[in-house]
């Protein structure tokens, strides 16, 4: 397996838990194809949003996520730092 994406769908909108690319396969487009594919599935069921989180300490993930269309929504402290929530409209 190259790469997986875990989504939830909620009432109204969908949620990217999980993003995962094996080390190998990193860097090569492929952690984008799997946010590219949960988005295409909230417009496919009609959600206006699509919503992620991600440690502020993952800096690669925040600049990713931004320059996929993704603002922050807010930030909330945790246990081993700040969890940033963004969001997307679709």
């Amino acid at each position: 397996m190259a790469a997986l994406v875990e989504i939830n769908q909620r009432r109204d909108d969908l949620l990217i838990e999980n993003v995962a690319v094996a080390p190998r396969f990193q860097k090569l487009g492929y952690g984008r194809k799997m946010v590219a594919h949960a988005e295409s599935l909230a417009a496919e069921a009609r959600f206006e949003a699509v919503r992620l989180y991600t440690n502020a300490k993952f800096e690669d993930n925040v600049r990713l996520y931004s320059s996929l269309g993704y603002d922050v929504e807010r930030e909330e402290a945790i246990s081993d730092g700040v969890l940033v929530h963004m969001v997307k409209a679709i």
